[in-house]
């Protein structure tokens, strides 16, 4: 049985779900009521375009703009379950999903490239992308990213894909999600 099933048969799953969201949302209105105290501290909102920009960057920057990011990727999350559960999303959505949340950048490169099992992703390991004498990729677990220091590639598990497999965007997300 899947998350789906668990939710559409299990009545007090589908209300912890439903109290989540709501813990969620009066999260998010209190992180907006922190950053219009900011803009309202710094010049209001009759500042010029750039400057309302600049203020909700730098906002976003301190502590609470990084939990107000946490909780939008929060509450993004669990509507996403809702939505699934009721069954509106369709094989696209999912195939997109389960590519971009549930594959790491770890799985992806270990699916390509000959690693140890034993071997550190804190360390840089030699491109798959070009000739490479000296480690010069690095796969970032936070950001489920990579960057190659030396050809300046980089990009998500689907941006792997695509450049190893020689896919286009719709392609390298199905291989992902049946992965």
């Amino acid at each position: 049985m899947n998350v789906t099933e668990w939710i559409k048969e299990d009545r007090e799953l589908r209300n912890l779900l439903e109290e989540s969201i709501e813990g969620k949302m009066k999260e998010e209105r209190w992180c907006y009521g922190r950053l219009d105290e900011f803009i309202m501290m710094n010049g209001g909102y009759e500042s010029s375009e750039f400057k309302l920009w600049f203020l909700g960057e730098l906002f976003r920057l301190n502590c609470f703009g990084q939990y107000l990011e946490v909780v939008e990727r929060d509450l993004k999350r669990l509507k996403w379950f809702v939505k699934n559960a009721r069954g509106e999303c369709d094989k696209w959505e999912l195939a997109y999903e389960k590519a971009t949340r549930m594959v790491s950048i770890e799985e992806v490169v270990r699916m390509y490239v000959n690693l140890p099992l034993d071997f550190s992703f804190r360390r840089a390991l030699r491109c798959p992308f070009h000739e490479d004498k000296t480690p010069s990729l690095v796969a970032y677990s936070k950001t489920n990213s990579f960057y190659c220091f030396g050809c300046g590639v980089g990009g998500s598990c689907i941006d792997f894909v695509m450049l190893k497999e020689d896919c286009n965007f719709k392609k390298a997300v199905w291989k992902l999600s049946n992965f």
